[in-house]
């Protein structure tokens, strides 16, 4: 008897598109990006309510947790992207690079 069952494996089961394997992209629905835009304001608000506290380790914390839900497909970054969406990621990262300097310095 031959049993011809479909095998899944981890990436089928993730949802991460496999038909290409350089590429591989996980496909997020929409309800998963708006949970990600509301966590990502959550964030970004704690954190500069941190900075305005001066509380510089928080502020810190708090705005690169907030760069790590970030509501926007980064995987094109350099072609596809709007262009205020390129913006908005730089500048946010330059924000949490220069308050780390700024911290490291003791001022």
């Amino acid at each position: 008897m031959i049993w011809n069952l479909k095998k899944f494996d981890q990436c089928q089961i993730l949802g991460i598109n496999t038909e290409n394997r350089m590429q591989t992209q996980i496909l997020t629905k929409p309800e998963t990006r708006k949970h990600k835009g509301l966590i990502y304001i959550i964030f970004l608000i704690t954190g500069l309510i941190n900075l305005i506290n001066k509380d510089l380790t928080a502020a810190i914390i708090f705005l690169a947790l907030a760069m790590g839900s970030i509501p926007f497909n980064v995987n094109n970054f350099s072609n596809g992207m709007p262009l205020y969406q390129q913006v908005l990621i730089i500048l946010h990262v330059l924000v949490v690079i220069g308050l780390i300097v700024l911290m490291l310095s003791g001022t």
